[in-house]
């Protein structure tokens, strides 16, 4: 799909918007108040894949898997992820911060 969009409009710059370092309850908070959580109770009806899903929130290792996408060579309009930080502005600033200044910071 990302290469068939990236053949259609080379030009167009993609952000990919990530959830940003926060805690299952915020992220459970913010699923009510948009309206997806019975989304949510479906997905979580499907065992410990789900789980791993509302408990592992720091999103170290998906920036990184798209990092080394965009430095892969592969043609590609990604230009820059979008964290969204579901009101917890200053801790995912400081999250983005450690992740630039730390040396060999592996998420």
């Amino acid at each position: 799909m990302a290469r068939a969009r990236t053949r259609r409009a080379p030009n167009v710059p993609v952000y990919v918007g990530l959830a940003g370092p926060t805690n299952p309850r915020t992220l459970l908070r913010y699923a009510n108040r948009c309206g997806v959580s019975a989304s949510l109770r479906a997905l979580a009806a499907q065992g410990m894949g789900a789980v791993r899903l509302f408990t592992h929130t720091d999103p170290g290792e998906q920036l990184i898997a798209l990092a080394h996408h965009c430095l892969s060579g592969t043609a590609t309009n990604v230009v820059g992820a979008h964290l969204y930080s579901f009101g917890g502005v200053e801790r995912t600033a400081a999250w983005m911060n450690r992740c630039i200044t730390s040396r060999g910071h592996q998420a």
